[in-house]
């Protein structure tokens, strides 16, 4: 989930927050802290990302938040929730929090989120202003309603785009400010982000959920002419009920599917990528075949993804999109997605 607050932000190390997995330690700094260092100037709006972890731990407890977005909810950290629906009510937390709620009118969570706002009290969340966004003509915010360009790609953009406009409305910008501000809009690194476009392209994603490569995949299968060769795996002490998901959906757009290690820390990288496998379709055929491999070291992954491109593919590197370092369960290790593709094309050119 996404709020909106005129006083509240806060700052993590890179890699911090998957690295500790939402830990309990790390909370939200004070406005003095984060808004106003000396000289500066205090900014009107400041917008935090906080998760289903901080929310379920009270850490956010006594922020008075002006706008709480919920964009979806999918099937992870139900090694924490143990549930769906105890997740969806863990993030309903902030719609109850907030003055006014955002919420995603085609997710197809919208009506476990409707379940739940009816079980909780009137006080709560029956009286707030409530606006919904999609891309049918159900939701408040809508395409005709609110047109938009954006360079960014896929459906899902165009949904974060709907849910940014909600906002902005909300907090009286004018639509010419808005659409401008998205023309201009440029995704930030790591996400959806190329690297290298010559004969084949190099594209780096943050993407680790099974929801997030689906959008991905199905957003860029459209787009490219040759073959997508897929480089990802799966975080170690985490959700394991995504694994097999993950596998499946990324067998379902993807030529070439390369799995490889994401921060395994304690846990066996091989165990992972098991997991992972046991989605994919015709797995062992995809191994026979040469278009499924398991390469453990991610940096010997990423260069035998480049090695075997050719012209009009896309090597697809998903998991740690900006991350600045890798989980080997050694503790943390440096390690840049950019500097790894740049060290494979060497090799490649070499």
């Amino acid at each position: 989930p996404m709020s909106a607050r005129s006083s509240l932000s806060s700052k993590l190390e890179p890699n911090e927050l998957r690295a500790h997995g939402s830990p309990s330690r790390v909370t939200p700094r004070s406005s003095s802290q984060v808004a106003s260092p000396a000289g500066s100037i205090i900014p009107r709006y400041i917008v935090l990302e906080v998760t289903s972890h901080a929310l379920d731990q009270n850490r956010v407890f006594g922020i008075e938040f002006d706008i709480g977005v919920l964009t979806n909810i999918t099937s992870e950290h139900l090694d924490y929730h143990k549930t769906y629906e105890e997740y969806a009510r863990t993030k309903l937390k902030l719609l109850q929090m907030a003055k006014v709620a955002v919420v995603n009118r085609d997710e197809k969570s919208y009506s476990v989120i409707e379940k739940i706002k009816n079980k909780i009290s009137k006080r709560h969340i029956k009286n707030k202003k409530w606006i919904t966004y999609g891309l049918r003509k159900s939701a408040d915010i809508t395409p005709q309603k609110s047109s938009f360009k954006t360079n960014l790609i896929g459906e899902f953009n165009k949904y974060n785009v709907l849910a940014a406009i909600s906002v902005c409305k909300e907090l009286g910008l004018t639509d010419q400010a808005i659409r401008s501000a998205i023309a201009s809009f440029e995704a930030p690194t790591g996400r959806g982000e190329i690297v290298h476009e010559d004969d084949f392209m190099v594209m780096i994603d943050f993407a680790h959920t099974p929801n997030a490569l689906e959008q991905l995949l199905s957003s860029t299968r459209s787009q490219v002419k040759g073959k997508i060769i897929h480089v990802f795996g799966s975080a170690g002490e985490r959700d394991r009920q995504k694994r097999p998901k993950m596998g499946q959906a990324s067998s379902k757009y993807a030529d070439i599917i390369i799995l490889t290690a994401e921060d395994p820390r304690s846990e066996s990288v091989e165990k992972i990528i098991r997991e992972i496998k046991s989605g994919i379709k015709n797995h062992e055929l995809r191994i026979k075949n040469n278009t499924l491999f398991k390469i453990p070291d991610r940096q010997e992954a990423i260069k035998k993804a480049i090695s075997m491109a050719k012209k009009g593919d896309l090597v697809l590197l998903t998991g740690k999109g900006h991350e600045q370092s890798i989980n080997y369960g050694h503790g943390e290790e440096p390690w840049s997605e950019h500097e790894a593709v740049k060290a494979a094309l060497k090799a490649n050119n070499a």
